[in-house]
């Protein structure tokens, strides 16, 4: 009958719980264990994959660096005049950014190519060093 539970049967039901409660036990420490393998294994995966992509990736732009190191800019004459006009209106209190405008003023007129506007670059010259004379970088 189905409404009578005997003794075999409660014992029977005993076990089954024991056994349940086991699984559980055994289920939690499968389920820990294989999310711990899993993650080891994803670190170990991720961390290759970084590894590779990376030494990957810094070949790849060292190559676009190097292959762009040489550029061809072609400069008017109108061009530098208009570069060393606002260089001479460059108003500074820092000694290595004064001395850098004035290298580049040193270097324009020291430049053979550049001697159709020697006189400009040597008004802007003398103006910035105007501007100037009343501080001391040095």
């Amino acid at each position: 009958m189905p409404g009578n539970i005997s003794y075999s049967n409660i014992f029977t039901l005993n076990i089954n719980i024991d056994f349940v409660l086991k699984i559980k036990k055994l289920d939690l420490t499968f389920v820990l264990s294989v999310g711990l393998a899993t993650e080891t294994i994803q670190f170990i995966n991720y961390f290759i994959y970084e590894s590779i992509w990376t030494n990957f990736h810094d070949k790849r732009l060292r190559r676009r660096i190097e292959g762009a190191r040489e550029v061809d800019i072609k400069f008017d004459f109108d061009f530098i005049k208009d570069i060393s006009y606002e260089f001479s209106q460059t108003n500074t209190f820092i000694s290595e950014y004064y001395d850098s405008i004035l290298n580049f003023f040193d270097n324009l007129l020291q430049n053979k190519y550049l001697a159709e506007i020697h006189d400009v670059v040597l008004r802007d010259k003398t103006y910035f060093e105007l501007k100037h004379q009343h501080r001391s970088f040095k």
